[in-house]
């Protein structure tokens, strides 16, 4: 209890009788002093256990942790070096599973120690658990490749010692017990962060590689996707295609030929219908809509003279484009529409290849035509005011690319070679994804 609340005094005082180089204090739980000192926190604590009684140091508490690893589990940074200063071998000892402090710092994704464990024990790296995994097979099942990530986004100069030392993309080429190498590992966690990290620094020969049952990273993607859509398990198998593809070089059969994913169902089979219905809703508007707009364009008709009924600004193409992306946006939605009628019938083979081939890609597109025309007609009536001009032109980009990430990874990313011509423009995907996110819910 004295530990538990910091009070140094009271703990010294308490010592003050036991024998020096005690490892029995003659109380329950008396082994565990120096666990508890780390996980209060308190260094000065620490100091007066290890003076007094140096063995409790060495001792494994009731989990089979050492010290060394408690302090790591927590991301007690002084306590670590504390520990790290008296000895580095307590960096070799194990976990009753098998474990050593770097990898528990890794698994709780406490890089800073990480980093610090290193730099007194650099040959650490090569420790392995008892399932053969070393530190990168770790950090590739937790996720935590994504500090790199952006590291290697914003070009910091200071790259982490994961990148600084070039045997580490040895480390990768590693396969565990079950034959998985780091990406593998990655890939099996939904990792789409790290999976990009580790294509764009390591070498990319661990694409190949086969586990014991004969599986790459990208077939254990493709096997073990859900047909419904989840938005990390799209990213994850689009990063690992594009490396894929580009990694044999430009304008292969596979770029044009291979989709970047499953075709995306309904979580429920029942609720076809409905989604059906709602996407016959959003047509139905966007074909209205359009209609409408064709007959009230920007500056209205000519009432007399020998163009009488012919548009005002007949010869101005901004309005050519309105009414060209007008046309082409009913249009298609009038097609999505009949689509969707088809798919009606109820036959799921009808209603998957409906909406997967023909009805979302062109709904999509309408909408894009939609917004591209919306747009157009404005500047035709307010082209003279420079200012306001200069506005749209922000607002309506940043809508355009708003519009390609919300729908890209639904629509664009399933078409054969998108992946491979449009992939460095669809990695940003990645950005959006929390690799986090899947451990919390699984924790919840």
């Amino acid at each position: 209890m004295a530990v538990r609340v910091g009070n140094v005094l009271l703990v010294k005082e308490m010592l003050k009788d036991t024998p020096d180089n005690s490892q029995d204090l003659g109380l329950e739980g008396n082994n565990f002093l120096a666990h508890a000192a780390l996980k209060a926190r308190n260094t000065d604590i620490l100091d007066c256990v290890h003076q007094k009684c140096p063995r409790l140091l060495d001792v494994l508490d009731e989990e089979g942790m050492s010290c060394l690893s408690v302090g790591a589990s927590i991301g007690f940074n002084r306590g670590v070096r504390n520990l790290l200063n008296r000895s580095e071998n307590k960096v070799y000892v194990s976990n009753n599973d098998g474990s050593f402090p770097i990898h528990i710092a890794m698994k709780r994704r406490h890089i800073y120690l990480v980093s610090e464990i290193l730099k007194y024990c650099p040959e650490s790296k090569y420790l392995l658990n008892r399932k053969g995994q070393n530190i990168l097979h770790i950090a590739a099942s937790s996720g935590k490749m994504d500090l790199y990530f952006f590291s290697y986004l914003l070009g910091a100069a200071a790259r982490s010692i994961f990148l600084r030392d070039g045997r580490f993309s040895r480390l990768m080429e590693k396969q565990d017990v079950d034959g998985n190498t780091p990406l593998h590992l990655a890939t099996m966690n939904w990792r789409p962060r790290t999976i990009f990290c580790l294509l764009c620094h390591y070498n990319r020969k661990c694409m190949a590689t086969r586990n014991n049952s004969g599986l790459t990273a990208l077939d254990i993607a493709e096997g073990s996707m859900h047909p419904n859509y989840i938005f990390r398990e799209r990213v994850s198998l689009l990063v690992l295609l594009y490396f894929y593809v580009t990694s044999r070089g430009f304008f292969t059969r596979k770029m044009f030929t291979e989709k970047i994913t499953k075709p995306s169902y309904p979580l429920d089979a029942d609720k076809n219908k409905d989604y059906v219905n709602t996407l016959l809703v959003v047509s139905a508007l966007v074909a209205t809509v359009t209609f409408a707009a064709g007959f009230t364009i920007p500056g209205g008709f000519n009432s007399s003279g020998p163009n009488s009924g012919r548009a005002t600004l007949a010869g101005d193409p901004k309005l050519i484009f309105f009414i060209v992306f007008d046309i082409l946006a009913m249009q298609s939605s009038i097609v999505t529409i009949s689509t969707l009628i088809w798919a009606q019938l109820a036959d799921p083979s009808l209603v998957h290849r409906s909406l997967n081939t023909v009805t979302l890609p062109l709904l999509y597109f309408s909408l894009l035509c939609m917004s591209v025309a919306f747009y157009c007609g404005v500047w035709v009536a307010f082209a003279h005011v420079i200012e306001f001009v200069a506005v749209l032109e922000i607002t309506f980009w940043n809508f355009l690319f708003l519009m390609l990430f919300l729908l890209g990874p639904h629509v664009i990313i399933q078409i054969p070679g998108i992946p491979a011509l449009f992939g460095p423009y669809f990695l940003l995907f990645v950005l959006f994804v929390d690799d986090d996110h899947h451990e919390q819910a699984s924790a919840t």
